[in-house]
């Protein structure tokens, strides 16, 4: 069990993570992991640091942690957040969680699972930015799993809409690898 003690909390913004537990359960509050440092706390407590330095990395090369539950309050993943935790294998989210900034699972070269607390749709309408090193094998969500080292990633995906609506959507090209990487769409009035 972690201890509240070992998390550096303020105003939401889970900032850094100081204990050393292999499974880390982010505390119920907490709406972002780090984030980009705002101007006035650059002039105040980091006056000559680099770019790279203006970001709360909260787990930023954490060696020991394997799986971090993050609780449903979680909407976004800040840059850098979880850079180079070589350990890291799982990570659990709810669909609350909006967007991972760039860079925030880079070189995180052991995590291969992602338990999405959401649909296969929710989670593919999550805002991601790059992240090198990433090699995920699966997302386990509500209603299915997306596979990456296959020919179709999601034996099936179900759209919360019409097949009208789906339709209208592969014609704006906005359905980007889901049509292609589906074996099977599922609209509400199929």
């Amino acid at each position: 069990m972690n201890k509240t003690s070992d998390f550096i909390i303020e105003n939401g913004i889970l900032k850094a993570y100081n204990g050393d537990e292999k499974v880390v359960c982010v505390p119920d509050g907490v709406v972002c992991i780090g984030g980009i440092i705002l101007k006035e706390e650059i002039d105040k407590e980091y006056l000559r640091a680099s770019a790279f330095e203006y970001a709360y990395k909260a787990f930023y090369c954490n060696k020991t942690i394997e799986e971090v539950v993050l609780p449903d309050s979680v909407t976004a993943i800040g840059f850098k957040s979880f850079l180079c935790c070589e350990n890291l294998k799982t990570m659990t989210f709810s669909a609350n969680l909006k967007k991972i900034e760039c860079c925030a699972l880079t070189n995180c070269i052991n995590l291969k699972i992602i338990i999405f607390k959401g649909s296969i749709y929710e989670f593919c309408l999550l805002d991601v930015e790059s992240h090198n090193g990433l090699d995920l094998d699966e997302v386990i969500c509500s209603d299915g799993t997306i596979k990456f080292h296959r020919e179709h990633y999601i034996d099936e995906l179900h759209f919360p809409g019409t097949r009208e609506e789906w339709n209208f959507m592969c014609e704006r090209g906005n359905t980007g690898w889901l049509k292609r990487r589906a074996k099977k769409v599922i609209c509400t009035d199929d």
